[in-house]
């Protein structure tokens, strides 16, 4: 994997996730709807944690040398999943 091109879709991700979590900070969601203390905490609790993971990836990737990510096949996978989830427990109004 181009470390270039991880870099770039981390820090996206990371930039998302910053976003998303200071619409929680407010109590609302991303849609303006009111979510309960509880909840919102939940969330935002969830994506600090995807946030951590983040950073730690961030930081390996860099460390690494060369212009390429030797990773093996389970590493891409999670890689991918953390970059790119399918958050099937976020309530979006459609």
């Amino acid at each position: 994997m181009d470390k270039e091109y991880a870099l770039y879709t981390i820090r996206e991700r990371l930039g998302e996730l910053k976003r998303r979590y200071n619409i929680l900070c407010n109590g609302r969601d991303e849609t303006g709807r009111e979510l309960s203390y509880g909840t919102a905490a939940n969330y935002r609790c969830d994506i600090k944690r995807d946030m951590n993971l983040l950073y730690l990836i961030e930081e390996l990737i860099v460390a690494s040398p060369g212009k390429l990510c030797n990773l093996s096949d389970a590493a891409a996978k999670g890689l991918e999943m953390i970059m790119e989830p399918c958050e099937r427990h976020r309530r979006l109004k459609g």
